[in-house]
Parts: C-alpha cells; sequence; structure tokens
C-alpha cells in the first residue's frame, strides 16, 4: 500500500511539472531557433487559432494582443477563421536583441508583405506586438486606400 501511495504521489509530481513546463511560454522547445523560423512556428499556431500555442513564441505584448484576438475569433464561425499561410520569402535584419522581419506572404484569399518585429528575451527569439505608431501608419493607408476605392469616377 505504501509503495502504491509513493508512486501515486511520484506520478503527479511528474505530471505537475510537466504540465507547468509545457505552460511555461519560453520553454525550451524553441531555444536557439533563428528569428525565421520562430516567426513560421508562431504564424502555424496563428493560423489555426491555436493562440495559447502562438503565446510560446510572443512576447507579453503579443500574448495580450493574442488574448483580444481570441474573444474575437470566438464570436465567429471557426472554419471562417482558418488561414492556410505561406512565407514565399522571410528578410529578417538583427541588431542586438531585435530582429525585423519582412515577409512575402500568401493566403487562400492574396499574397502581401507583412513585417514583424521580434526580441530576444532570455534566449529567445519572440514575435512583438505591432507597435502603435506602426499600426497608426497601417490604418492610414487603410482610409487612403479606401477613399481612393469609394471614389466616383
Amino acid at each position: 500500500m505504501r509503495l502504491l501511495s509513493c508512486l501515486l504521489i511520484s506520478c503527479s509530481i511528474s505530471l505537475l511539472t510537466y504540465s507547468c513546463q509545457t505552460e511555461q511560454p519560453n520553454n525550451q522547445i524553441h531555444r536557439g531557433l533563428p528569428p525565421e523560423k520562430v516567426l513560421e512556428m508562431y504564424q502555424k499556431h496563428y493560423d489555426n487559432n491555436e493562440f495559447e500555442k502562438a503565446k510560446a513564441f510572443s512576447t507579453i505584448a503579443e500574448q495580450q494582443r493574442l488574448d483580444e484576438l481570441a474573444g474575437i475569433i470566438a464570436m465567429e464561425i471557426v472554419d471562417s477563421t482558418i488561414l492556410e499561410t505561406t512565407f514565399l520569402s522571410i528578410d529578417c535584419k538583427t541588431q542586438k536583441d531585435t530582429a525585423i522581419c519582412i515577409c512575402n506572404m500568401q493566403d487562400q484569399y492574396e499574397q502581401y508583405e507583412a513585417d514583424y518585429q521580434l526580441v530576444r528575451q532570455g534566449g529567445f527569439w519572440l514575435v512583438d506586438a505591432p507597435h502603435e505608431e506602426h499600426l497608426r501608419i497601417d490604418e492610414e493607408l487603410d482610409r487612403l486606400m479606401d477613399s481612393l476605392l469609394n471614389t466616383p469616377r
């Protein structure tokens, strides 16, 4: 009976240790991976709405953005939010602990260019949330394109 109790306690501790390790955002899965590979792995989970898994490749700011996105996606039809993104090219320039990656991408709807910022924290490259300045520029470009496309000829 005592052997069984020790075995159960040992298994419980092992399971608890394993589950804590897999929930840590900076687990050992991607230690030492270059920014390009981290970005591909992040995008794979992002495309499939696996935001909890994408968080393992994200900074805290991006994790918060993913939580917000998960709330929005939860109100949509699941199949309509799944993407299949292919990286046609990834060009990352690193300077110290920051990498800026310019990507040519294609999903089932279009081909486009996107840029990402990754930061190295604790030996890991992590996808960072878009910065406000970048978001403002994107919004201004969207408004400009909308006004051009909706102008009567």
